[in-house]
């Protein structure tokens, strides 16, 4: 089961254990799953407020695949 978490919840921690995110966007929100050895997070965002996420991947190397847009 995917555990889902809060924005304030993204650590650095976190993302070093993150091998993949995986954004779907569904309306204004963006959900995204970030993918661990033993677990897999979710986190549900507002459009435009991605920002840090996006940083905190890029300064990790760790690749957003965009795979779904529900309307």
């Amino acid at each position: 089961m995917p555990k889902e978490i809060s924005p304030d919840e993204l650590t650095d921690d976190l993302f070093k254990r993150t091998s993949r995110i995986v954004a779907v966007r569904s309306g204004n929100k963006i959900k995204y799953k970030l993918r661990t050895p033993k677990t897999l997070y979710t986190v549900v965002l507002e459009e435009g407020t991605e920002n840090d996420l996006l940083k905190k991947a890029n300064q990790f190397n760790i690749e957003i695949e965009n795979i779904a847009v529900r309307q």
